[in-house]
């Protein structure tokens, strides 16, 4: 017999919110910047076939610094930032693998061996984020200015319920 099963996650839209140990599994897994991970991301799907060997990497816009120009002062702020986008990513996905095991479960229980899976998810960037990273999108949607020294002071906060952080544009 045929069943429907609607599975819905908030990931990875922001706010990037994770269990501290999903988002700490990704301590210093960013430290070297935002260009080091479009290049590595570009190279794997070039290894997997993802892209046609021919594809050559998009340049990074003007308007977004290269990471080596990026205050070092700030670089904890925007590494943590991605921390807890790709802890919010990693717990979304082992929970999607609970929900696709207990379906292929519940296939086997009825002697079906045919399971579709549909897949669809918001890539996590937006607007909000700004060159230095976001606590709160109504601060950017008002106007209001996030000093990045203060996103310092305030940093963790992030992935937690006290804020509603948005990793910084250079990571999209």
């Amino acid at each position: 017999r045929p069943w429907f099963c609607y599975f819905s996650t908030p990931a990875v839209h922001a706010p990037h919110h994770a269990p501290a140990d999903w988002i700490d599994r990704f301590a210093g897994k960013f430290d070297d910047g935002w260009d080091a991970l479009r290049d590595a991301i570009y190279e794997r799907q070039l290894e997997l076939g993802v892209i046609p060997p021919d594809t050559a990497n998009t340049t990074r816009p003007d308007q977004i610094p290269a990471w080596d120009d990026y205050p070092e002062r700030y670089r904890p702020v925007a590494t943590r930032l991605m921390e807890c986008f790709a802890g919010f990513l990693a717990h979304t996905d082992h929970h999607i693998g609970r929900v696709i095991d207990a379906a292929r479960a519940l296939d086997e229980r009825h002697g079906s061996d045919t399971l579709i899976v549909y897949l669809t998810g918001d890539n996590g960037a937006s607007a909000e984020g700004t060159i230095h990273g976001a606590w709160s999108a109504p601060s950017f949607q008002n106007g209001v200015h996030e000093d990045p020294e203060w996103l310092l002071e305030h940093i963790d906060d992030f992935g937690t319920a006290r804020c509603e952080n948005h990793f910084n544009v250079g990571w999209a």
